[in-house]
């Protein structure tokens, strides 16, 4: 699973950002107003699978060549699920605009330098927390310590969560539903499984993965002896 590099900066929806991706294949496609566009299919920092873009085609120029871009981007809205908004606690909970193919400027912070969190859709202000006295001491050591461990148990239960989800779809355990891409179910039941591993005394998410696959083997079972009814 890829993690943001955080900084000092917190993402917000509508910001400018750069980042260097790898198309991987361009598409004509039209738009929502009948406008000719291109759909880039493309392999990003943020996000272990290709994300896709749409962008306006000018007339008369030549199709964007698959390989390495330095793009500038606009941060959008969190990702809505299956009627779920995402947590927007990483850069893969949200949708980004390409602005600019080859961005040549410097101006623009790359997205694996920001922090993103639940209140990324707001834009930050700069100073101290609101009610933190200006110079009040950093965390303590045995602080600094515990938010890391933390942090770790965290990471590793979001690893554990996504591999586990990505081989519950692969497998067939698990369907997308009508209007989900294979991406969006695999993110949807690893953040499920990530909470009950996180909260669970017990390994009910072990629990959780046996249910779904006797689930899958008990319909295969009873659509086996429905045929053997019907034949």
């Amino acid at each position: 699973m890829v993690q943001n590099n955080p900084s000092n900066q917190m993402a917000s929806t509508g910001m400018q950002v750069a980042s260097d991706i790898n198309i991987q294949s361009v598409a004509p496609a039209t738009g929502r107003q009948g406008q000719s566009q291109w759909l880039i299919t493309a392999g990003v920092p943020w996000s272990q699978y290709p994300e896709r873009f749409w962008i306006d085609a000018v007339a008369g120029a030549p199709p964007i060549a698959p390989g390495q871009h330095h793009c500038a981007f606009t941060i959008g809205r969190v990702k809505v699920v299956n009627g779920v908004p995402q947590q927007g606690t990483v850069a893969f909970h949200y949708r980004f605009t390409i602005n600019i193919v080859d961005y040549t400027g410097g101006a623009y912070p790359d997205v694996m330098s920001l922090t993103f969190g639940p209140t990324a859709n707001t834009p930050q202000s700069g100073g101290a927390p609101s009610g933190a006295p200006s110079g009040a001491p950093g965390p303590s050591r045995e602080q600094s310590i515990i938010r890391q461990s933390s942090m770790k148990a965290v990471i590793d239960a979001k690893v554990t969560a996504y591999n586990n989800a990505t081989r519950l779809v692969a497998e067939g355990h698990v369907l997308p539903d009508e209007d989900a891409t294979v991406n969006d179910t695999i993110m949807i039941v690893a953040e499920g499984m990530t909470t009950n591993i996180l909260l669970s005394s017990t390994p009910a998410w072990v629990d959780y993965i046996v249910g779904i696959i006797n689930e899958t083997n008990k319909v295969q079972v009873d659509d086996a002896e429905d045929e053997e009814d019907n034949g």
